[in-house]
């Protein structure tokens, strides 16, 4: 099992540690909303570069099982806010467990 972040994730370090014996990985998504990314100082996590570390992960499904990360229901979030995350989670092509 091991923790990554949307901006060092490749496919060739998936492809190594899933070789290695990888089974889980969990990376942090925190939220949908490009507001509260700023509020939580991730300005440079924008939903298509998260989008893009769940489809390499995805590509790994049937070794690695994936673990995301968010953060809910802060006292800053408006409803706006937690749609757009809810709308991110159902874009992904994998079970947010």
């Amino acid at each position: 099992m091991c923790c990554t972040d949307p901006l060092s994730l490749t496919e060739e370090k998936m492809d190594l540690l899933a070789g290695a014996g990888m089974v889980g990985i969990q990376m942090g998504v925190e939220s949908g909303s490009s507001a509260i990314q700023t509020l939580f100082n991730r300005k440079n996590m924008t939903n298509e570069r998260m989008m893009r570390a769940m489809n390499t992960i995805n590509k790994f499904r049937d070794r690695v099982m994936p673990y995301y990360d968010f953060i809910v229901d802060t006292p800053y979030e408006t409803n706006a806010d937690k749609m757009e995350t809810l709308k991110f989670i159902s874009k992904s092509q994998s079970p947010i467990v």
